[in-house]
């Protein structure tokens, strides 16, 4: 990503971002046609570099589920 420092006054800074997602899902088909499906996992993030006057690093880490139908 790229973009302007606004609060340190650097133009034209750069960083990276990082991003892993691990997880199942498990589906089931219901009588109206509709599939149902739950999902669980984690999720990893990592963001390099994110201020021009140093190189400062941030990691994020979490887990997710999600229940959902879809037609």
């Amino acid at each position: 990503m790229y973009g302007n420092d606004v609060g340190s006054g650097f133009d034209d800074i750069t960083f990276s971002i990082t991003e892993i997602q691990l997880g199942v899902q498990a589906k089931r088909r219901l009588n109206s046609g509709a599939t149902m499906f739950v999902r669980t996992g984690v999720e990893a993030q990592y963001y390099n570099g994110i201020s021009a006057a140093d190189s400062e690093m941030l990691g994020l880490f979490g887990f997710f589920a999600t229940l959902g139908v879809q037609r």
